[in-house]
């Protein structure tokens, strides 16, 4: 039970510094979702957009 225990105060602590902090959560969710989007780019142009195309 102590292992159950420990993750419900973890969940509570994060979700109090989350719900303190607007910035930190919208920077957070920003930056995740410029990654997926990135990601998504790659697999859809098949590279990516730092190589270099040239031969």
């Amino acid at each position: 039970m102590t292992t159950t225990n420990n993750t419900k105060a973890l969940i509570e602590s994060v979700k109090e510094i989350l719900t303190q902090d607007g910035d930190l959560l919208r920077n957070i969710i920003q930056q995740v979702l410029q990654e997926m989007l990135e990601a998504e780019m790659d697999q859809v142009l098949g590279a990516s957009r730092f190589r270099s195309h040239h031969l």
